[in-house]
């Protein structure tokens, strides 16, 4: 019989529980972002948009006339209709 080690025996348990892997698998994706944050946010973290403030929010699209841009929101147009 093979001597096993302290580690192995749960270690052995935790790969066969599916949920436990792809919620290590998640964390794993986040720790890695949190790494490489300064290259994924476009804006600095105390960045404004000081004439966008009052504006409501904004559907994300990712498809313009059938083609995919990626994500983007349309232009914010103010209009008085009395």
């Amino acid at each position: 019989m093979k001597k096993q080690h302290l580690w192995e025996i749960p270690l052995l348990k935790f790969k066969r529980n599916k949920l436990g892997v792809f919620s290590f698998y998640i964390l794993l994706i986040l720790y890695v972002s949190l790494l490489l944050q300064g290259f994924i946010a476009p804006y600095e973290p105390n960045h404004k948009f000081k004439d966008y403030s009052f504006h409501p929010p904004h559907r994300i699209h990712l498809f313009h006339q059938g083609q995919f841009k990626g994500p983007f929101v349309y232009q914010y147009r103010i209009s008085n209709h009395f």
